[in-house]
């Protein structure tokens, strides 16, 4: 097994199920791998998408910018997923 990362994985703007299922399910893959992940996204996602586990984990740059400046500083690796 490699050694641990810190990964962020980001997504776009006005995250819709695509950006996040996609982000989350990376996550969780990742973390199964032994990996520490943070999810980010712009801005906050719909509430019909609040039944995907670990969604209350992720970062929501509108609401904590230094949290996700942080996490992206930190990080060993960065996904960008689900981008036009």
């Amino acid at each position: 097994m490699s050694v641990p990362k810190d990964v962020v994985i980001i997504s776009h703007r006005n995250p819709d199920g695509d950006a996040v299922g996609s982000s989350m399910g990376l996550s969780h893959y990742l973390q199964s791998l032994g990996h520490n992940t943070k999810v980010i996204a712009p801005s906050d996602y719909p509430d019909f998408l609040s039944w995907i586990p670990q969604i209350e984990q992720m970062l929501v740059y509108d609401a904590d910018p230094e949290l996700v400046k942080q996490a992206v500083e930190q990080a060993g690796l960065i996904f960008c997923l689900d981008f036009n």
